[in-house]
């Protein structure tokens, strides 16, 4: 079993109010055809690419500078 909770505040640059929200995922583990897959299996890429949908969304407020 995996159980994640998450509660996020979002401040925003242009004086809107503060939101705050909140995101609970449970997952068990499931057999199916007689293999066995772990709750931690189901669920290792599903924050990141709720991530990533939300993050591509949005306008972006910052510049990312990479050192080589």
């Amino acid at each position: 079993m995996v159980l994640l909770h998450h509660e996020v505040e979002v401040e925003y640059p242009d004086g809107r109010p503060t939101e705050k929200h909140q995101a609970t995922l449970l997952e068990f583990g499931k057999v199916e055809n007689g293999r066995p897959t772990t709750a931690m299996a189901l669920t290792v890429g599903i924050p990141a690419a709720i991530g990533a949908l939300v993050s591509s969304s949005l306008e972006p407020h910052y510049t990312c500078h990479t050192h080589t």
